[in-house]
């Protein structure tokens, strides 16, 4: 300001955003405070935000797929335990859905249930409930047919849990580089325009 100098425009954002902050603390608080207390609403621990946020979280890009295939792999590996510890196949299948902790999947396990109380086999109705992948459903068919469906239910959640470890290494991965280079743009932005601001004034008030 002494100087009547022009700074730069990365300075000048860099200012602005610092000033915002400084100036709106508290109104960003009470934001923040509010968009806290609002999603705690939302998808707090009732059964209709727990539904909310499990639908929430089955629907959102590569986490949604990773956390099915979590659901799967309890549910495999409980139902494997207690079919063969001989609990009747419909109690089994509402245990096991219940185990996953998630509302989506136990509503989608209830037909199973039912269709088995009925006198039903099992890999019909889970077709139709969309939660199980293929190569799980292929080995409950083989496991029907062959009268060893607690060991078929035992490979499908050693599968599954290696697809979730692949998963989930595979995430981990795409999301390094992501943070990686957020960081360095964060890092150069507030580098350039501090050096930016030096040489422009400097050029300014050269004589």
């Amino acid at each position: 300001d002494k100087l009547d100098a022009e700074l730069p425009l990365p300075t000048r954002i860099l200012l602005g955003w610092t000033d915002f902050i400084a100036e709106q603390g508290l109104l960003l608080a009470l934001g923040a405070i509010t968009t806290a207390v609002t999603a705690v609403a939302v998808f707090g621990g009732q059964a209709g935000g727990k539904r909310r946020r499990d639908r929430l979280a089955m629907r959102t890009p590569v986490v949604g797929d990773l956390y099915h295939l979590i659901c799967v792999e309890r549910f495999c590996r409980v139902l494997a335990a207690l079919t063969s510890a001989g609990v009747p196949l419909p109690d089994g299948i509402d245990m096991s859905a219940k185990s996953t902790n998630n509302t989506i999947f136990q509503d989608r396990m209830l037909p199973v249930r039912e269709a088995l109380v009925r006198g039903g086999g099992l890999s019909k109705p889970m077709t139709e409930s969309e939660m199980i992948p293929t190569a799980g459903l292929q080995m409950i068919r083989v496991g029907e047919r062959t009268g060893g469906l607690a060991v078929q239910l035992g490979k499908s959640a050693t599968f599954f849990e290696r697809e979730v470890a692949f998963k989930m290494k595979r995430a981990t991965d795409l999301f390094q580089p992501i943070v990686i280079v957020l960081v360095g743009c964060l890092v150069g932005f507030v580098a350039i325009a501090q050096v930016a601001a030096m040489y422009s004034v400097f050029g300014q008030v050269r004589p």
